[in-house]
């Protein structure tokens, strides 16, 4: 019995000596895609969300576009203001599956502050208002990208 278990063990070996380098270059087409999604969608909450913990009044363009150095000198950046469950569930179709690859309006507007670089380059004026917003979903049903805004209301400053 046991030189059929190492025989076996053996076989089995030869086995993945033959195919675990085709499987080992194979591996990331299956792992990568949605790893690059999860990033993909860690970035875009890291560049757009403001948490409720903030006090909405309080933020300055100058201050957010500064903290994030990905978006210094960057002509125009969009902050939504919400929990990060709303922003993810844009993507949800009817609340089980989600939207992969495709671009989706909310159905609610959100509180969100844009902000534009002045002509002189030097600060930024921020315009606060509640917007529909569209959004992509990636492959695994993920935001990714801010696509587009429609305004429904402006918040006076």
């Amino acid at each position: 019995m046991e030189f059929l278990k190492v025989a076996l063990v053996d076989k089995m070996a030869s086995v993945l000596n033959g195919t675990g380098p085709v499987l080992l270059m194979l591996l990331p087409l299956w792992v990568l895609p949605g790893y690059s999604e999860d990033l993909a969608w860690q970035e875009f909450m890291k560049q757009h969300h403001l948490s409720l913990g903030l006090d909405f009044s309080q933020l300055s363009c100058e201050g957010l576009m500064g903290a994030i150095g990905s978006l210094k000198g960057k002509a125009s950046h969009t902050f939504i203001y919400a929990i990060w469950s709303q922003i993810e569930d844009i993507c949800y179709r009817d609340g089980l599956d989600r939207y992969e690859n495709v671009r989706v309006w909310s159905k609610e507007p959100f509180k969100i502050l844009t902000c534009e670089q002045l002509e002189s380059g030097q600060g930024y004026r921020g315009t606060s208002s509640y917007s529909y917003l569209e959004l992509h979903c990636g492959l695994s049903g993920f935001p990714v990208s801010l696509e587009d805004t429609k305004v429904k209301r402006k918040i006076s400053n």
